[in-house]
């Protein structure tokens, strides 16, 4: 455990106050300090809510570090080379403007047929290829790329996340791996 814990004694009836009241020690380094002490009820409704508190707590932060969060994640799109071999050209160095809060990727990509809709507009895979584009916005952005039609969508912090994927028809789908690592660093379907 982290050796400067603030010693809270806290009120299992308020996680909101024993959630703010831990300074620098993480969420889930409190609880589990907190579940050994006697005072500790062990509800399994609140443990879930706490649960999922620990998974978004970050994101609620005033001072959320949108350019961390999105280095954070080209880091570990960039792991997953191992497993997709259509990533193997992916770099953090090269895919990443932190800057603008996005990343952007294509591997084995050719221009766009003349098919309507946003996949007009970006490289089209090849069936061993893969395109895809991050970014954080404003919920209220209106350009082009962020009105896309999702099946649900995804924010960090106060900003929306766009996930466009295009996959070739003879790769591993990534897709899913990369949702993944977008809800470890914070993503979550937007309340709003």
């Amino acid at each position: 455990m982290n050796s400067n814990v603030n010693e809270v004694k806290p009120d299992p009836t308020n996680f909101v106050t024993f959630s703010l009241t831990l300074g620098e020690t993480s969420a889930k380094e409190a609880f589990l300090r907190a579940a050994g002490s006697p005072g500790m009820k062990r509800v399994f409704q609140s443990t879930i809510i706490v649960a999922a508190l620990f998974q978004s707590a970050e994101c609620f932060a005033a001072d959320f570090d949108y350019a961390r969060a999105i280095k954070r994640i080209a880091r570990d799109i960039a792991k997953l080379k191992e497993s997709y071999p259509q990533l193997k050209d992916f770099s953090v160095t090269k895919n990443l403007n932190a800057n603008q809060l996005k990343i952007s990727y294509g591997y084995h990509t050719h221009k766009p047929e003349g098919r309507g809709g946003w996949t007009s507009g970006v490289p089209n895979p090849d069936e061993d290829g893969v395109w895809f584009y991050i970014d954080f916005h404003d919920v209220n952005s209106t350009a082009q790329i962020h009105t896309q039609p999702m099946t649900s969508p995804i924010c960090i912090g106060s900003k929306r996340v766009s996930f466009l994927s295009l996959e070739g028809t003879q790769t591993k789908s990534v897709d899913g791996a990369i949702y993944k690592v977008l809800e470890k660093h914070g993503a979550t379907r937007c309340s709003r």
